[in-house]
């Protein structure tokens, strides 16, 4: 019969000793994303073309919710029927990864609960790369076109005798807060788009609050206030321009879109007249923010 080893007190400090030792040293390097969005380019070469290639590394800043309006509290033109109307602070906010682009507002005068009735709605019209894409958001508490029972969020279209609100997206509603997921395609945008403000639906600022029973009311709503909002980048994108040596980088027209595979970038540009000139790679991203990287070449 054998005998049961219990363990000896040297190999108990043993493992306390390698645990502690484990806890003193560092971690990994961290896969969170650098506080700064990052762009070089590295290798430029002059040929029958221009050839470059290069590396974007996106940055904690390009990520974060960009702030697009922020309208102050109390003046909405209806003060009696003012729950849900006096808007508040726009903002938007790209998720590369799962290729989304979430539309967030306030109000300043929540209804209580904020998704019982009476029934306000909101209008968000959309124009992505300078195009007006005839299509809108549209969210409210009840009501909505088709009618919801519920709160909706709505991606609509413009079509010859109206529109159609033929896709129902994710969305949050609660304490004044209102946000939308809308996925990349939908709008349709990629990496680098800019999202501004369309008219194709009526004239008016880019955010609408209105009180009615919802969207397919809304025409003879009572219209609460409007918005303007300043315009998105998607974060992600490069553009490539190139001009005589001596021009500012930001004054460098970037016309030419580069090519991404992961972080990596690389573009072709027409061979120019001879000359030293600088190609300059730009990525932009939230409000009028970009990043630049320049090098110089002689052709």
């Amino acid at each position: 019969m054998k005998r049961s080893r219990s363990a000896s007190p040297f190999r108990v400090a043993l493992v306390a000793a390698v645990c502690m030792v484990a806890t003193l040293i560092p971690a990994g390097p961290s896969t969170a994303a650098p506080a700064k969005t990052s762009l070089s380019i590295s290798k430029l070469t002059a040929g029958r073309t221009i050839s470059l290639s290069g590396k974007l590394t996106r940055g904690a800043d390009s990520l974060k919710a960009a702030v697009l309006a922020s309208d102050p509290e109390g003046d909405e033109t209806v003060p009696p029927l003012d729950y849900g109307l006096d808007l508040g602070t726009m903002t938007m906010q790209a998720d590369p990864v799962r290729e989304i682009v979430t539309f967030g507002f306030t109000v300043h005068d929540p209804f209580p609960g904020l998704t019982i009735g009476p029934g306000f709605d909101y209008l968000w019209q959309i124009k992505v790369d300078g195009t007006d894409t005839g299509k809108h958001l549209q969210i409210g508490n009840l009501g909505g076109f088709p009618p919801a029972a519920g709160p909706y969020f709505h991606l609509c279209t413009l079509v010859p005798d109206g529109f159609v609100c033929d896709h129902q997206l994710e969305g949050t509603m609660e304490d004044g807060t209102i946000t939308v997921s809308v996925p990349f395609s939908l709008l349709p945008a990629d990496p680098g788009s800019v999202i501004g403000t369309g008219t194709s639906l009526v004239e008016a600022d880019t955010l609408t609050s209105s009180f009615g029973m919802g969207g397919v009311f809304y025409f003879y709503a009572i219209q609460g206030e409007t918005v303007k909002a300043l315009d998105y980048t998607i974060p992600g994108g490069v553009r490539i321009g190139i001009a005589r040596a001596g021009t500012p980088v930001s004054k460098v027209p970037t016309t030419i879109l580069a090519t991404l595979k992961g972080s990596s970038f690389s573009a072709l540009l027409p061979r120019p007249r001879p000359g030293l000139y600088v190609v300059v790679a730009k990525t932009c991203f939230g409000v009028k923010t970009c990043v630049y990287s320049s090098k110089t070449v002689r052709v």
